[in-house]
């Protein structure tokens, strides 16, 4: 029955794969066609066309398309997301002239569009707009399967003393009579050190949770928490306890060497993997009837209407193929098919199969139906909601075998999350921190199979002395927390506290707290001096090197320091109405720049046919114009009704809007250049003059 459901869902996807899609151009942007250039493109009109809330913040931008706010940061390849940095982009976000801007290619990665290149245009596109408001497909929610072991939460915050602009480091050791029980937490957020990883136990590191990588995005080592190079379509345990190497090169393919263990063994494993393949080859330890060598190669393939994943695992021992496809749209199918022969290293979980449909009724609520199988128990029919009302996530999920529960919530200081399932696993999380002044509160409760563990604390977090005092549960005893944190140098803070041993009685835990700055780099800065005419009757001005903000307003006379090199600048007043067109500097070249603040505008219009509604014909379009404005030559094309719009920017006051000729329908004629002034174009296309036959007598 399974395997009957999962192939009338790759037939449905095929049928789909027929119909013809339409896509729909979202941005532009002219570059000389021999150039390889990634150019910049402001993202704002993009996320409006899209649906997209988008909000300036003091440093960046926050977005959101429904599933949750996405954090910008000018200056930063970060997007924020649930409360976690993730590397997304190639280039840093920048500030030009108060537009947030990215380059084409990552904005093409934020919005899940494609880049076309014709010639000397380059063009971001999406399916129907009917497509492009979902960001992602949400998969119906299946049993989580039993927690592993977890490291004890910590009883004590760093104080903020300690927070060094690079991250922190916190080793403790507990006394319980004999016993020795190690804890070490890193976490880094500047410089080459990224993420936060923690282990707990009897060995210096032994369970660790979370990753940190050290090195930059192409080059990196990562521990803790890492990927499995054999998870996919067949296998669902997708990450390893242990380490990695990775390396991108410039053509988009990249590599990494990995090797950690799981639930069933050890894992040592090169993968390659570009785009559209992944290909690994992973030598499995550790348990006698699994122990071999495994070769996997999978294939994505991506079209207008989704995606299909095709995977096949060869082993010494066995065999495996997977194949799971995913359509796109307010109406969409996710099927799963899978089977194996042999003896492969596969726990409950893995070989998924089945066929869910799902309908988007608006862009946070969502419903879903099919024929599913969850860990530990049979195939079954299955029905799922998710939706978003303000803050809060909800969603259920019931079959045969489970119901599933959840709910979470993210505000201002405060966030929550709750997950509960019922049946053939019975599992239970809550998590939450709420901050008030100087106090913040904790609360993380986890129960499987009848087992409860978790840990309640109020604990203070500044400058000085911090108190924590809470309670530890552990097997259903609950035990007191209490401790204090004393800071002995600007980064460095000791750590002493009575904490619950692993024999039941109280254990003395003694820790050492140290914060790592990032070194300022030592770069030649030279001096520019920054002339704007008439200052003073703008107000404040602030100067953007780069899209990052100088530190200090810009005053008259007083240079800025800019290392060497060729940066842009441009001024902007404080209150966003005014600024200047971006200038190139080198610095030590240059030591001074005029600049010419003009008001801050949109300008917009509309292309239509002139003349008589009989002189246009069948098939005429006004999509696709190619409207230039001077000077700067910067360029847009019109919709398919003739509309067209340049973001807000700072334009000269005698900017004119020129048509491109060779984008024209034929039978019409541009008109000449039509001032930029205030209000909307209307910019008419004359008919040709047919030349008629004259006699003279």
């Amino acid at each position: 029955m399974q395997r009957a459901l999962a192939w009338i869902a790759a037939l449905a996807i095929c049928v789909l794969a027929t119909m013809p899609a339409r896509a729909a151009q979202l941005a532009y942007v002219a570059v000389p066609a021999a150039s390889t250039a990634d150019p910049s493109i402001a993202i704002e009109p993009i996320a409006r066309k899209l649906g997209w809330t988008f909000a300036h913040t003091a440093d960046g931008a926050t977005l959101d398309d429904g599933d949750g706010p996405l954090t910008l940061r000018i200056g930063s390849r970060l997007v924020r997301e649930d409360g976690a940095d993730v590397a997304l982009f190639i280039s840093p976000a920048v500030d030009r002239n108060g537009q947030l801007a990215l380059t084409i290619s990552d904005a093409a990665t934020l919005f899940n569009l494609s880049v076309e290149r014709d010639g000397d245009r380059v063009a971001l596109v999406a399916p129907p707009a009917s497509e492009v408001a979902i960001r992602e497909v949400p998969r119906p929610a299946t049993p989580a399967p039993v927690p592993t072991a977890t490291p004890r939460p910590v009883a004590y915050s760093t104080p903020a003393i300690v927070q060094g602009t690079a991250g922190t480091l916190a080793l403790s050791v507990e006394f319980d009579g004999n016993n020795r029980v190690y804890q070490t937490n890193l976490s880094g957020n500047a410089g080459v050190v990224h993420g936060n990883v923690s282990s707990y136990g009897s060995a210096a590191v032994t369970n660790p949770v979370g990753t940190v990588t050290v090195g930059a995005p192409a080059r990196n080592i990562g521990f803790g928490a890492i990927q499995n190079p054999l998870a996919g379509s067949v296998i669902n345990n997708g990450s390893l306890t242990g380490v990695t190497a990775h390396v991108a090169t410039g053509g988009g393919a990249s590599y990494d060497l990995s090797s950690g263990s799981t639930i069933n063994g050890n894992i040592t494993a090169f993968t390659r993997s570009s785009a559209t393949t992944v290909d690994a080859l992973a030598l499995v330890s550790g348990d006698g009837t699994f122990d071999q060598a495994l070769l996997r190669h999978a294939v994505i393939f991506k079209e207008n209407w989704g995606t299909i994943d095709y995977e096949a695992i060869v082993g010494q021992h066995g065999v495996a193929e997977g194949l799971h496809a995913r359509t796109k749209g307010k109406t969409f199918l996710d099927a799963n098919l899978s089977d194996a022969s042999g003896a492969l290293p596969l726990i409950d979980g893995d070989l998924p199969s089945g066929a869910v449909i799902g309908e988007h009724l608006s862009a946070v609520t969502t419903v879903t139906a099919g024929y599913v199988r969850a860990i530990g128990a049979a195939g079954s029919p299955t029905l799922g909601v998710t939706t978003r009302v303000m803050g809060l996530t909800l969603g259920a999920n019931v079959s045969e075998h489970w119901t599933n529960l959840s709910a979470s919530y993210t505000g201002p200081g405060a966030y929550a999350s709750l997950f509960t399932s019922s049946g053939i696993s019975q599992v239970f999380g809550l998590n939450g921190s709420l901050a008030l002044h100087r106090w913040t509160g904790d609360l993380s409760v986890t129960s499987s199979g009848g087992a409860s563990s978790g840990i309640a604390q109020l604990r203070t977090n500044h400058p000085g002395i911090n108190l924590a005092a809470g309670l530890d549960l552990n097997l259903g005893t609950i035990r007191p927390l209490v401790g204090v944190v004393v800071p002995i140098a600007p980064a460095l803070a000791f750590e002493a506290g009575l904490v619950p041993g692993p024999s039941g009685r109280p254990a003395l835990r003694l820790s050492v707290l140290a914060g790592f700055r990032q070194p300022k780099p030592r770069i030649a800065q030279f001096p520019v001096t920054v002339f704007v005419p008439d200052a003073t009757h703008f107000g404040p001005l602030r100067v953007f090197v780069d899209g990052v903000c100088a530190p200090k307003p810009l005053a008259a006379g007083t240079p800025i320091m800019v290392p060497a090199g060729k940066h842009t600048v441009y001024v902007e007043s404080s209150d966003h109405n005014y600024a200047s067109p971006a200038r190139d500097v080198v610095a030590g070249d240059l030591a001074k720049v005029d600049l010419t603040l003009f008001p801050q505008r949109t300008i917009a219009g509309q292309v239509r046919f002139g003349g008589p509604a009989a002189a246009v014909p069948d098939g005429a379009s006004l999509q696709g114009i190619r409207v230039v404005l001077e000077p700067g030559g910067e360029s847009t094309t019109t919709d398919a009704d003739g509309h067209f719009i340049f973001a807000r920017a700072p334009y000269a006051p005698n900017s004119t809007i020129l048509l491109d000729p060779s984008t024209v329908t034929n039978g019409f004629s541009a008109p000449g250049a039509q001032p930029a002034d205030g209000g909307s174009a209307d910019i008419l296309l004359e008919p040709n003059r047919k030349v008629e036959h004259t006699s003279f007598n």
